[in-house]
């Protein structure tokens, strides 16, 4: 899928754009959190499905803002 693609551009050090307008990436944490729920994450490995879930968590106020990694930083602060 297209975010398991952003996940290994990213992991690779890659810098990773949205595939339709080439702009940053920005997370939605609901939208985020229903995919990670539905069948649309059914492919996922465990490593890809963890790195989301992070995302996801920080973007819900899940995690304190010293928890979260830079990554997850810059998503809730706005996008990547």
């Amino acid at each position: 899928t297209c975010l398991q693609g952003w996940i290994r551009a990213c992991r690779a050090g890659h810098g990773a754009t949205c595939p339709v307008c080439r702009g940053r990436l920005q997370f939605n944490g609901q939208r985020l959190e229903e995919f990670l729920q539905g069948g649309g994450s059914a492919t996922l490995n465990e490593e890809e499905r963890s790195f989301l879930q992070d995302i996801a968590d920080g973007l819900q106020g899940k995690n304190r803002w010293s928890d979260m990694s830079a990554l997850e930083r810059t998503a809730y602060a706005g996008g990547i």
